[in-house]
């Protein structure tokens, strides 16, 4: 009995500081892309002032892939904002990348931007990190782009037709000078 007792206090003081990072409001939502492309976005009312929040959004591609994402948030005095903390995105595996804040030269825009390449096929979270700082709540948009890494087949098709156009064109050359056969002895008797 002492035992389970102790072994409970110790998962509890191992899980405290976990529970207490954890966001006050979790959402999720699943994108579809249209042409490698979507958009995102959340907002919050008034009863959200001065929480945080995890808001993911999730998609899978098939192929290797690129992708580009950025998420933007204007405050408005101090009535309407949001503090974006963070920009992730995070394969089924663990892998986890990161974005970077960019510096606004206009008061009160938040803005970050994610980029990374040669992404393999799977599933990802589209993570937006944040806190809401104004009374009425606040919202954010953004967008994910992603492109094929792999060039499509149609691509090798014309690099191939035009390696073969060239490879044409220097065996018409070379059989055009090479040099002329030597005459025959018999045609000088």
């Amino acid at each position: 009995m002492f035992k389970l007792i102790s072994s409970v206090l110790v998962a509890a003081a191992f899980a405290a500081p976990f529970a207490a990072n954890a966001a006050d409001i979790e959402r999720s939502q699943a994108l579809s892309f249209i042409d490698g492309s979507t958009g995102f976005s959340d907002g919050f009312g008034a009863s959200a002032y001065k929480k945080s929040f995890v808001d993911s959004f999730t998609f899978t591609v098939g192929s290797t892939f690129d992708v580009t994402s950025a998420v933007i948030s204007i405050k408005s005095g101090n009535s309407l904002g949001l503090n974006i903390n963070g920009l992730t995105l995070t394969s089924s595996n663990g892998q986890t990348y990161a974005g970077t804040a960019i510096a606004s030269p206009v008061p009160g825009v938040t803005s970050w931007m994610l980029s990374t390449d040669g992404l393999l096929a799977g599933n990802y979270t589209l993570n937006v990190i944040g806190s809401v700082i104004g009374k009425n709540g606040g919202s954010f948009g953004g967008n994910v782009n992603i492109t094929s890494a792999v060039p499509e087949a149609s691509t090798y098709a014309l690099m191939l037709s035009g390696i073969a156009l060239v490879g044409g064109i220097a065996y018409r050359r070379k059989s055009k000078t090479a040099a002329p056969a030597l005459p025959n002895a018999a045609m000088f008797a």
